[in-house]
C-alpha cells in the first residue's frame, strides 16, 4: 500500500488570493512560489484573527525556515507586496521575531473557506514545532497535542445544531463551523500564549458543541471545570498577597454563589451578571457605572484591592494577567499531573480552565480535580515530581 504523503485540510483564505486557489505554483520576483506555503501562513493569520481576535503574528526565522525552506523570506514579501500584512514590530532586543499585522485591506476583503491537498510532510513539521511557555514540562506538552488527534466529530450534528440556534450571518457561526471542519480534517491548531493558556480549536467552539458533538473514539465526553473561577482565581492572588477584609467575597466565591448572589441583588441573568464581573476585575475601573458601583458597595475593601493593584502596576491588564497564569499553573502543573499519575493514557483536552474526558472516567477524575482545588485552597500546592517520575507515558 503506497504511503500517504498529502491530506485534505480547511483552511481559511483571502478573496485577495482567489486566483491561485487552482495553481500549484506562482511566480514572484523570479521565485517560484508555492501555493500551498502561502495558503498555510494565509490560514495562520486568517486563523488567529477570526478565533482570538488577534490580527498580529510573531514569525520566527527559524521556524519559518524549517517549514518553507530557505526562500522563506519571499513568502512573506509576497504577502506584504499584495497587502495581505505588513511588518508591525521589527527585531529588538529580547525578541527573536519579527511581528506582522494583517492590513485594513485584507480585514475589508473578508475571508472564505475552501479544502486544499496539504503535503502530510508540511502537517508533520507543523505539529513538532515547539510552544512558547517553558513553565509547562515537555511531556505533558506532548501528551495534550497527540490527544487533539484522538477526537472525532459530528459534522452532520454540528451543522444541524449551528442553523437552528445561530443566524449564518453571525461570525460565531462561520469561525464555530471552521473550527469543526478543521478538527474533522485534523488539521488542529494549538498554541500556549505567554500567559500559559493553551489556545486550540477546541476553545473557541460552543460549549453545547463539545458537549453534544466529540467523541474520543467512540466515547461519550464530559467536562469538569472550576465554579466562578476568575474571582476563584482571584481569592487565591489576593490571599497569598496577604490580603485579608474580604467583606464576605471568599465566603462567596468558595461556596461558588458569588454569580447567584450578585443576580439576586441586580435582577440581571447569570450571564449578564458573569460579562459585567469580568468588566470590574479586568477594566479600568475609571467610571461609576451599574457594576462597579454594585460591586464596591457589596464587597468595599475588595474593590479597593483591585483599583489599588492596578494602579501600583500601572496597567488595568495585570489582573487578567496574572489569573491566566494562576489558572495555567493549576491546570497543567497540578491538575493534568495528578490526574495522569492514576490515569497514565486516559486521553484529555483542556479548555482553559477546564478539561474533556472521556465519560466513562469522569467520576474519578472529578474527584482527583476536586481535591487539586482544595489543596489550592489551602495552600498545599506543590510539585508532584515524584507522581510524574512514575508516570510513564506510551
Amino acid at each position: 500500500m503506497p504511503a500517504i504523503t498529502r491530506m485534505v485540510t480547511s483552511k481559511y483564505i483571502s478573496p485577495l488570493f482567489q486566483d491561485l486557489y487552482t495553481k500549484r505554483n506562482t511566480m514572484f520576483n523570479g521565485s517560484k512560489l508555492k501555493t500551498v506555503y502561502l495558503f498555510n501562513i494565509i490560514d495562520m493569520f486568517i486563523n488567529r484573527w477570526q478565533f482570538f481576535n488577534k490580527d498580529n503574528m510573531k514569525l520566527n526565522s527559524r521556524t519559518l525556515k524549517s517549514l518553507y525552506g530557505s526562500t522563506y523570506p519571499r513568502y512573506i514579501e509576497y504577502l506584504v507586496d499584495n497587502k495581505f500584512i505588513f511588518l508591525w514590530k521589527n527585531y529588538s532586543a529580547g525578541l527573536k521575531a519579527k511581528t506582522y499585522k494583517i492590513t485594513d485591506v485584507a480585514k475589508k476583503a473578508g475571508t472564505m473557506t475552501v479544502n486544499i491537498d496539504m503535503p502530510v510532510k508540511l502537517v508533520n513539521k507543523m505539529r513538532e514545532i515547539s510552544m512558547s511557555f517553558d513553565s509547562v514540562e515537555e511531556w505533558i506538552k506532548a501528551k495534550l497535542i497527540r490527544d487533539l488527534y484522538e477526537i472525532t466529530i459530528d459534522m452532520g450534528g454540528v451543522r444541524e445544531w449551528l442553523d437552528d440556534n445561530i443566524p449564518k450571518t453571525d461570525k460565531a457561526h462561520q469561525v464555530n463551523l471552521v473550527a469543526s471542519n478543521k478538527i474533522h480534517n485534523k488539521d488542529i491548531y494549538y498554541s500556549f500564549d505567554n500567559y500559559g493558556r493553551f489556545h486550540t480549536n477546541y476553545t473557541v467552539l460552543k460549549k453545547e458543541i463539545r458537549s453534544k458533538f466529540i467523541r474520543f473514539g467512540e466515547h461519550y465526553v464530559r467536562e469538569i471545570d472550576i465554579t466562578n473561577s476568575q474571582p476563584f482565581f482571584l481569592y487565591i492572588l489576593m490571599r497569598d498577597s496577604g490580603f485579608t477584609e474580604f467583606d464576605g467575597f471568599d465566603v462567596d466565591v468558595l461556596t461558588g454563589n458569588i454569580y447567584e448572589k450578585l443576580k439576586d441583588v441586580s435582577g440581571k441573568t447569570r450571564k449578564e451578571v458573569k460579562v459585567n464581573v469580568y468588566s470590574v476585575l479586568f477594566g479600568r475601573n475609571m467610571t461609576k457605572d451599574y457594576w462597579n458601583v454594585l460591586f464596591g458597595k457589596l464587597y468595599p475593601n475588595v474593590y479597593g484591592w483591585i483599583k489599588g493593584y492596578k494602579k501600583k502596576n500601572k496597567s488595568y491588564k495585570v489582573i487578567a494577567q496574572e489569573l491566566q497564569r494562576i489558572e495555567s499553573d493549576f491546570i497543567f502543573n497540578n491538575l493534568i499531573p495528578n490526574v495522569l499519575s492514576e490515569h497514565s493514557e486516559l486521553p484529555m483536552i483542556t479548555i482553559h480552565d477546564s478539561i474533556i474526558i472521556p465519560e466513562y472516567a469522569y467520576e474519578s477524575v472529578k474527584i482527583i480535580f476536586v481535591k487539586t482545588k482544595l489543596d489550592l485552597i489551602n495552600n498545599e500546592l506543590k510539585s508532584k515530581l515524584e507522581l510524574r517520575k512514575n508516570c510513564v507515558l506510551p
